[in-house]
């Protein structure tokens, strides 16, 4: 799979977008995704799409003071940034250093120094993702599945279908991780469905939505006992005004990355954030019943859609609460609406679900209707519809394969020849990789220990004393070989972390330390 890369170049540098874009385009390895002209947009594209490399312009809104490099590596520490920029000063190297940028590259643009830049780059986004991965951080952003249900009209059955498709995959897949979003801000039925009584909400996360951690997710969210994670609308409705487009955005982008599959219950009025949710979407379900009112509002919300342009993908129709004795059978309702119905139907058994409803326990639901639920679940498949991102395409021939068509002779003798300069360039990519790793964990270590010293303080009431519960938090949250070297300074306002950057790997030597300081405000 090519490596992904996005430009970020302001309009008045056309003559740098068209060479870039040429470049890569001749390169094998790497794919143009595509240009943004502000920050913006610069930010919901890497909020909704996977990106490895982001070329950023020195002129790209202000870009030269490096500020904006700073706040992309800190959003999205899987996104290598590789900098533009006509002089090579040693302050401006160190400074794209500090900032997090990857690689400088000097203009007018050659294409061996962008295309290696980038190439390494997009190998360093690769390891922190596996990194990340490996340490318990979550999987890669975008990684999941995003399904949305709407509702036709009210009293459709949305919550219902949303509550237990997500248990059924939930409990048929129990390797995987599902979450539940009921994004119904002002009238949803999640709560009172599951019966929760959890006082966070969507809204608490509006305030974070631009550094997500799982910190917050952890707070934000309930677990279900049958092992669904449930994000709540606000219990008071006129909150749900708080979550615009963005936070929207931001917050449904981080669960996707964080769940292997994400439903989200819309309910039937469309505000922004279900608009945002709409367009973010896998895969776009109405729910709707065989009555006449019910099949004209699928056809009335399915033309907001197109009117808005908020729905590129298709759309498909669930029918719920079919029988033979309704006047309006399958056949019929595929000949009225403007979509296509999916085959499977959940029949109309309001019996087999009156006890779960009642007591808040969809495990009591007895009949056809798990069944039609098991099938429904089937058909969408919504484990296999994002493709993971270490999976390569069987039909794509790999290196060994690729050498042997070539003179292989000739191959092997070069290759010998420059073993040993291929062995000094890994060791240094590899030393490289340890300091940007070594940086990611004191950034995170200092900041949740800043966080932690404002509680004890505001505990202890005087905040000038030295808290152990600071020290035990930014340990806990650097990691094991990395420990020995841990140093945590505190002062009254701000906590500095330091660790070694070690020689090839942990406990074989230094080479250098990196640290890093966060403050708080004591109140």
């Amino acid at each position: 799979m090519a490596d992904q890369v996005l430009l970020a170049i302001p309009e008045g540098a056309a003559h740098v977008t068209g060479q870039a874009t040429a470049i890569i385009d001749e390169s094998e390895t790497l794919e143009f995704t595509g240009q943004r002209t502000n920050a913006r947009d610069l930010f919901s594209a890497l909020d909704q799409a996977t990106v490895d490399v982001v070329v950023l312009h020195e002129d790209f809104e202000g870009s030269a003071d490096l500020q904006l490099a700073a706040d992309l590596n800190r959003r999205y520490p899987d996104v290598s940034v590789v900098l533009l920029a006509t002089d090579h000063t040693p302050e401006l190297l160190r400074a794209a250093m500090f900032a997090g940028v990857r690689a400088l590259v000097p203009l007018p643009l050659q294409l061996e120094e962008l295309v290696g830049a980038l190439t390494s780059a997009a190998e360093w986004a690769a390891t922190v993702r596996d990194r990340m991965r490996d340490a318990g951080d979550g999987r890669s952003r975008n990684a999941g599945s995003l399904l949305v249900l709407a509702g036709s009209k009210g009293g459709v059955g949305t919550t219902t279908l949303s509550v237990l498709l997500s248990q059924h995959l939930a409990a048929t897949e129990p390797s995987r991780s599902v979450c539940l979003v009921d994004l119904d801000l002002q009238t949803g039925d999640v709560r009172a469905m599951l019966d929760l009584n959890h006082r966070r909400s969507i809204t608490d996360l509006v305030a974070v939505a631009d550094e997500l951690t799982t910190r917050h997710f952890d707070e934000a969210l309930i677990r279900h006992a049958s092992g669904v994670q449930v994000l709540l609308p606000p219990v008071d409705g006129e909150l749900g005004e708080d979550v615009d487009t963005t936070a929207a955005r931001r917050i449904l982008a981080a669960l996707r990355a964080r769940f292997d599959l994400v439903i989200v219950d819309l309910g039937t009025t469309m505000t922004e954030a279900s608009a945002a949710a709409v367009e973010m979407a896998d895969r776009a379900i109405i729910v709707a019943q065989p009555e006449v009112p019910s099949l004209r509002g699928a056809n009335r919300l399915l033309a907001l859609w197109q009117r808005l342009a908020i729905r590129d993908g298709e759309v498909h129709v669930v029918v719920n609460r079919t029988s033979r004795d309704h006047e309006i059978q399958p056949d019929l309702v595929d000949r009225v609406l403007k979509a296509p119905t999916l085959r499977t139907s959940v029949p109309a058994r309001f019996r087999d679900l009156e006890a779960a409803v009642n007591t808040g326990d969809p495990g009591r639901i007895e009949g056809v209707i798990p069944a039609a639920i098991g099938k429904l679940g089937d058909e969408l498949d919504l484990f296999n519809q994002r493709p993971r991102e270490n999976e390569r395409d069987e039909d794509e021939p790999d290196l060994a394969d690729r050498v042997t068509r070539g003179q292989a002779g000739q191959v092997l003798v070069d290759f010998v020849a420059f073993l040993p300069i291929l062995a000094v360039v890994l060791l240094v990519a590899w030393q490289l990789v340890l300091f940007g790793w070594a940086q990611i964990i004191v950034n995170n270590s200092s900041r949740e220990a800043a966080r932690q010293l404002a509680v004890s303080a505001q505990s202890d009431g005087n905040g000038d004393g030295v808290y152990d519960d600071v020290y035990a938090v930014a340990r806990d949250r650097v990691p094991g070989p990395w420990r020995g070297s841990l140093v945590v300074r505190q002062s009254s306002d701000r906590v500095q972390v330091r660790v070694d950057v070690p020689v090839l790997r942990p406990g074989f030597g230094r080479i250098g330390s990196v640290r890093s300081t966060s403050g708080t405000v004591i109140e």
